[in-house]
């Protein structure tokens, strides 16, 4: 289940509210310019899949959600537990970093912690199977996939928007996924 925490930058340790409820989850992401929905996904492929069987499996949704967001850049991320990969991506996504353009997260398997920084709040947002988030140009966020990363997702993002980082040392004061999975 998806799961959409919100913070006050003062209080870390202690979420001010958690939502399950997928209207309430959009409706308050909405709040901040921040879009979320639910898509339903055909075929059942895994965490740790190839970047070629996303692409057989979903290369048509992924066109097709591309088209739609006019984000024609994808990165897959795939990761089952006990890849090799997950030191690099985690450390890649960890700290708070903004892009020049609005981007994506379509989940195809698995779970992954994308938080939100604004307006004094965090909205740690837990996306699973089936979860569309698109964050506007320049919105403040870190992804954490985990100590033991099992995931499945793809970011979608506009041609040759690179990320960069603000300098901010607050995703290290904020509860991790395998805390927040708990829930």
């Amino acid at each position: 289940m998806s799961v959409l925490s919100v913070y006050s930058v003062a209080l870390p340790e202690v979420p001010s509210k958690m939502l399950i409820d997928p209207q309430d989850v959009a409706a308050t992401l909405a709040e901040m310019g921040v879009r979320y929905e639910q898509r339903e996904l055909a075929g059942g492929l895994r965490p740790g899949a190839s970047e070629a069987e996303v692409r057989a499996e979903y290369g048509a949704l992924l066109q097709g959600v591309a088209a739609e967001l006019q984000l024609p850049a994808e990165t897959v991320i795939s990761l089952e537990r006990g890849s090799e990969q997950a030191a690099e991506l985690n450390a890649r996504f960890a700290n708070e970093q903004t892009l020049g353009g609005e981007h994506a997260w379509l989940f195809l398997g698995g779970r992954a912690l994308v938080s939100l920084h604004a307006d004094g709040a965090v909205f740690a947002f837990l996306g699973e199977r089936g979860d569309l988030l698109v964050v506007p140009k320049g919105v403040a966020h870190w992804v954490s996939l985990g100590e033991e990363p099992h995931c499945l997702a793809v970011r979608l993002a506009p041609e040759g928007v690179v990320a960069e980082e603000t300098g901010e040392t607050i995703a290290g004061r904020f509860l991790g996924w395998s805390i927040i999975a708990e829930y």
